[in-house]
């Protein structure tokens, strides 16, 4: 069996700790049941795990809406990394975020919040609009900059949405780390930085974007970006190639991937990088009506084996889709045949 990761095994983490101490679970959308304990999802992470050589610097981002108003009303993303789950507080709390170790689900508070990146320095960063972040795997904020101007700030960005999760782009050299913001009716700001956030520029999209979804990823190819604009702007779209002369993204060329069969309301988008067994990539869409499957760089979409509505997904193994797991019906469901069959 190939090495599993843990870290990318954990989906759809609630944004709060309950009353005992230990981390639960909770989906990305509003149709979402009560949320599952933490312990349930690890004794399927354990069960299908032989060993867990953890990459230096993996990591994944979630953006879950939990159910449970009580427990998660003030809460924000979560993050996983290295074998830790970052659950950072709300905006407007004083209260410390908390890292949960994967393997003991113990607890430890920490000062780092909103991350989703973790750089090929070991720095973890965290970016939202033109507002980015830099701490040290300790939790010490390195620094914390914005490319704007005051008027820009209160102008725009107050009343903007996020776009995002902030993307770690690695086919441009150096890296690229960006998210965008947006206001309805008009094309969102992307904000771009090559320097750990240190310096960023910007760049008007020339699509439509709404919020509320995974808007961007890497795509299947791992050359350009994929955008899901959602409903306001129908299809899967991409910027040009890096490194065919392009020495940087470029959001204001996007053009349409999809050909025609892209679902009209994607909320959840995730890739496996082509390889030898899956030359066309391999990607999953969930929408509104449930999962859709792509092998062909994104070009076409089919509705995946599996029926009904998901919430959400991840692959176990880093780079393969052999063994997925789906939050689904109010369970769990595990593929070990690349979504073929589904065990609860």
């Amino acid at each position: 069996m190939a090495d599993l990761h843990p870290t990318l095994f954990v989906p759809a983490l609630s944004r709060a700790m309950p009353r005992d101490g230990r981390a639960s679970f909770a989906s990305n959308k509003p149709h979402s049941r009560p949320p599952s304990h933490l312990a349930h999802w690890l004794s399927l992470a354990l069960f299908c795990t032989a060993s867990a050589a953890l990459p230096a610097f993996a990591g994944s981002f979630w953006q879950p809406l939990c159910p449970d108003e009580a427990l998660c009303a003030t809460a924000n993303p979560v993050f996983v990394a290295n074998g830790r789950v970052l659950l950072s507080p709300g905006k407007s709390s004083a209260s410390p975020s908390q890292w949960v170790d994967v393997a003991t689900l113990a607890g430890a508070p920490t000062e780092m919040r909103d991350v989703s990146v973790v750089a090929s320095s070991g720095n973890y960063l965290g970016a939202s609009g033109s507002l980015f972040s830099a701490y040290a795997a300790d939790g010490t904020l390195l620094y914390s900059r914005s490319s704007s101007s005051i008027e820009a700030q209160i102008v725009f960005e107050s009343h903007a949405a996020s776009l995002g999760p902030a993307v770690y782009f690695g086919a441009t050299s150096p890296p690229t780390v960006f998210s965008a913001l947006a206001v309805p009716g008009q094309p969102p700001l992307v904000y771009l930085s090559r320097t750990e956030g240190q310096t960023a520029t910007t760049q008007q999209a020339n699509i439509n974007m709404d919020g509320g979804r995974t808007t961007f990823v890497v795509s299947a190819d791992g050359q350009r970006v994929w955008v899901n604009p959602g409903p306001v702007t129908p299809g899967l779209w991409q910027t040009p190639a890096a490194g065919l002369g392009n020495a940087q993204l470029d959001f204001a060329k996007l053009s349409r991937v999809d050909d025609g069969s892209f679902p009209a309301d994607v909320f959840q988008l995730r890739t496996v990088p082509a390889g030898v067994n899956a030359p066309g990539g391999y990607a999953i869409a969930l929408a509104t009506d449930g999962m859709y499957l792509s092998t062909d760089f994104g070009r076409s979409w089919s509705r995946a084996g599996f029926t009904g509505i998901v919430d959400d997904i991840a692959f176990a193994a880093l780079n393969t889709a052999d063994i997925q797991v789906i939050a689904a019906r109010n369970t769990v469901f595990l593929s070990r045949d690349r979504g073929l069959s589904w065990s609860e």
